[in-house]
């Protein structure tokens, strides 16, 4: 997190003088003016859609770590519907974990569709549903973790982690404990996949520190960063050590089983590294599930797979633990995707103020950063980035980053440092060159200290939209209102087998006429945050998908034609097409 770091011998820093410049021009509009960016207009709907929640974590002030990371946020469908329910997680306070004030609790809010203005409507059915957990929450994962087709959710937590099993309507049983996986350590992220090609899902889990909120009391000892007192951390603090478990499968009382496999598979991380957000993608190509993981201050993880769920470590090999000058960077998201279209997965991480967000290009063999040269860098470089996605806002058939973004330090605030506690949110255009700004209107306008960020079509008319968690404040709903210029678009809902029904693995090409489009099935990503499952392809002036291919998790690849744009398709494995719903 803390922007101070180690330099490996022979590597080249930026000197403080090339920083400040770096940041003057990043806060001017050299490249909106070399290139006008459309107006990606995301308007901010959460009240009038019913949503109260409110993020409480910490005091104002930020004296202990655990009070600035947290902020997960999920979309996903919890009722089987149609329709993305929302799910937010709490986190707490030093008085709250010393027993003088009750606990804030996650909630979960059901979609129950738009109302007369076209925005959804949207109903808290925590206490019914059995999800408010009052653990002090960092993040959580949507997926269907049984195999029973219903979504579940994994929340890690500053304690034991939990696992709710969904029951189909919206109810749901909480079995981390039981079928072991209630991780004890200060978990951060998490993401599951078939690693050893039985076709169930396992899960990894990332952990932080060791810190003790309570032993450390509401005078903890502060650290300096650039002449402020601080919280102090994660440098010089202990790390947890991250957690592998490998699904068993389903036992005979009918509820799946996981073992620790941490040490056999290789991902315990003996060195103790501050992780943030993982996530599983086959890099090189071979047909088994690889994993990223984004640390913070520490150099990254890139794990690769012998294809029955043992990793090696290699990334510093491929060029993608450090950035270009060799620096440590203090990475929180993660998204992985492809953003030049030449069909292998890039990977983007966000990081702390002073520095830029990060972005390595698959060469195949290895990671070049292309940070500066899409001119990423110059627009990040002032701002401390959380969750990201990698969307196409406007339906131009480039896909766009989106990127939430607030300080750790009040402290900051008025102190000439080139950046601000609250912050404003970030939409970089990608017009197949390089990345320009989107102009700052709407929910772009809006300064807050963003964490977790969600992505998906919430109100089901063929676009992305975003939710956006904020520290000591309530969320933003971003309903995407721009525009749609006669552009198109396509949605794919996959459907695998029975124990891994959302085919998590799988990987989508579409080709219509020049353009090709490629998207991997994953769970989790952004910062600790969890994203609509549902693929969203924009297609420009096209009309017509000529092809979409995908290779499903054991290998198999299946191919549809001649899809028509516009809707969201159904494409169950060994069947094609089964459903087709129109979104305009």
């Amino acid at each position: 997190m803390v922007s101070r770091q180690p330099i490996r011998p022979g590597a080249r820093m930026r000197k403080p003088q090339a920083i400040i410049a770096l940041l003057a021009l990043a806060a001017g509009s050299i490249l909106q003016a070399e290139d006008p960016a459309e107006t990606i207009l995301l308007v901010d709907v959460a009240e009038q859609a019913g949503i109260d929640f409110h993020l409480t974590s910490g005091s104002p002030n930020k004296f202990h770590i655990p009070e600035s990371v947290t902020g997960g946020v999920a979309l996903f469908d919890m009722d089987n519907d149609g329709d993305l329910d929302l799910y937010f997680v709490n986190a707490g306070t030093l008085e709250s974990e010393q027993g003088k004030r009750p606990k804030p609790s996650n909630r979960l809010y059901r979609n129950d569709g738009p109302g007369p203005d076209g925005v959804p409507r949207f109903v808290d059915v925590t206490e019914e549903s059995g999800t408010g957990d009052t653990t002090w929450g960092m993040g959580v994962v949507a997926v269907d973790v049984e195999g029973d087709g219903d979504i579940d959710l994994y929340v890690t937590n500053y304690g034991p982690n939990k696992l709710y099993l969904n029951d189909g309507k919206g109810h749901f049983r909480e079995v981390a404990s039981l079928v072991g996986v209630a991780d004890p350590r200060m978990s951060t992220g998490a993401t599951l996949g078939d690693v050893d090609g039985d076709g169930d899902l396992d899960l990894f889990v990332a952990n932080y520190v060791e810190y003790d909120i309570v032993a450390a009391g509401p005078t903890p000892r502060m650290c300096d960063w650039r002449g402020l007192k601080t919280f102090c951390g994660p440098r010089g603090m202990k790390g947890s050590g991250d957690s592998f478990y490998r699904n068993l499968g389903t036992d005979s009382d009918g509820l799946v089983r996981f073992e620790d496999a941490s040490e056999e598979s290789g991902l315990a991380d003996k060195e103790g590294y501050y992780g943030f957000t993982p996530g599983f993608e086959d890099f090189d190509g071979d047909g088994d599930l690889d994993l990223y993981l984004a640390n913070d201050v520490t150099p990254n993880y890139l794990y690769l797979n012998d294809g029955k769920g043992k990793f090696k470590e290699v990334g510093s090999f491929f060029q993608v633990a450090f950035d270009e000058h060799g620096r440590e960077q203090g990475s929180m998201g993660l998204e992985i995707s492809d953003y030049d279209g030449d069909g292998m997965s890039d990977i983007v991480v966000t990081n702390f103020s002073h520095d830029t967000h990060t972005l390595f290009r698959n060469r195949g063999s290895y990671f070049q950063d292309m940070t500066f040269q899409t001119g990423m860098g110059y627009l990040t470089l002032a701002s401390l980035g959380w969750g990201v996605g990698h969307h196409d806002f406007n339906l131009d058939g480039y896909r766009d980053y989106f990127f939430a973004h607030g300080h750790v330090y009040p402290q900051v605030d008025g102190q000439g440092l080139n950046t601000g506690y609250h912050q404003l949110d970030m939409v970089l255009l990608w017009n197949g060159k390089k990345f320009v700004r989107a102009p700052e209107v709407e929910g772009l306008a809006v300064k807050k200290c963003s964490r977790g960020a969600s992505f998906g079509d919430v109100d089901n008319d063929g676009d992305i939209d975003v939710v956006v968690q904020h520290l000591d404040d309530r969320p933003a709903l971003l309903l995407n209102r721009t525009p749609a210029r006669n552009r198109h678009f396509l949605q794919v809902r996959l459907q695998g087998s029975r124990a891994n029904s959302a085919a998590v693995g799988a990987r989508v090409t579409v080709y219509a006429g020049d353009l090709r489009l490629t998207s991997t099935a994953r769970v989790g990503g952004s910062h600790i945050s969890s994203s609509d499952p549902r693929m969203h392809f924009g297609l420009g002036q096209r009309t017509l998908v000529d092809r979409v291919e995908i290779r499903w998790p054991d290998g198999t690849v299946e191919k549809v034609e001649n899809i028509k744009a516009d809707a969201l398709i159904t494409i169950r494995r060994g069947a094609g097409v089964v459903n087709r719903a129109e979104r305009r």
